[in-house]
């Protein structure tokens, strides 16, 4: 009996092995090491999965519930109707801001990133603000998640948005001189993330903000986040030097801005014409 129960893991343990490159190597061990019915854990280590609407109706369990979240391709790109496009966007929306389990919000943001249409924006905006229902560290990631997400944003009409939330988390006041380290740590990551962040878009606004960084900040993390980002959107070799960055961004020589709507401006601000 008890040579044909170690047969019987031995077997098990080689199939499992054979499927682990058909699978991708970190999926196939959560999946196989999960506490679960066998009878669900070959499901899975087969690639047999719920539907994601069935399981988010059904399901409490955070994994599940993080899986079904990170299946829910964009529907209009898919081949999907507006009316399954807005229950997707309704669910990830919900979730990214409300959901119990971290690893829930995390895989909202996530499948949030990869959709282009425009309230994906304000549901990654909503699941920063509200980022605060865990403890700081989670908070923290949660935060540059989001953060890092709307940098990815492409659709004309949501880019402006996406700045001007990246803009506003970029000029919170630093964390009060009182606060612990950790604490003052965790909202200096929060600001790197949205100086990254803006380092994908060419908008005045988000150079401006950048370059204020390099006036008035004194953290040499945040300033050479912020001229990284500066070289990422003008492709200037140019140092943590404020007043070099503001010549360049002001002067004629700048490079145009494209906004949304068609209007073009200099980095500086004033009319490009």
């Amino acid at each position: 009996m008890n040579a044909s129960h170690g047969r019987g893991r031995a077997m098990l343990v080689w199939c499992a092995l054979s499927c682990a490159g058909l699978s991708g190597c970190a999926n196939f061990w959560d999946d196989l090491m999960v506490r679960e019915p066998i009878g669900k854990k070959w499901d899975h280590l087969l690639g047999r999965y719920p539907d994601p609407l069935e399981t988010l109706r059904s399901s409490t369990d955070g994994d599940e519930r993080a899986r079904a979240l990170g299946a829910l391709r964009e529907p209009l790109r898919n081949g999907g109707t507006a009316e399954e496009q807005d229950q997707a966007l309704t669910i990830l929306a919900t979730a990214a801001k409300s959901e119990r389990h971290a690893v829930c919000r995390m895989a909202a943001i996530r499948t949030l990133r990869d959709y282009q249409d425009p309230r994906a924006v304000k549901a990654l905006e909503d699941a920063y603000y509200n980022a605060g229902a865990f403890e700081p560290v989670q908070a923290t990631y949660i935060k540059c998640q989001a953060l890092d997400a709307l940098g990815t944003t492409t659709n004309p009409s949501a880019v402006d948005h996406a700045v001007e939330v990246l803009v506003r988390v970029l000029k919170e006041p630093p964390v009060a001189a009182d606060a612990g380290e950790a604490e003052k740590d965790q909202g200096l990551d929060v600001r790197k993330a949205a100086a990254k962040a803006l380092g994908r878009f060419k908008q005045a606004s988000a150079t401006e903000s950048l370059l204020v960084v390099l006036r008035t900040e004194t953290d040499p993390g945040l300033r050479g986040r912020a001229a990284l980002s500066l070289r990422e959107v003008t492709g200037k070799e140019i140092g943590p030097d404020a007043q070099a960055w503001a010549d360049y961004l002001h002067g004629p020589q700048a490079p145009l801005q494209d906004r949304p709507g068609g209007e073009v401006r200099q980095a500086g601000g004033s009319n490009g014409k």
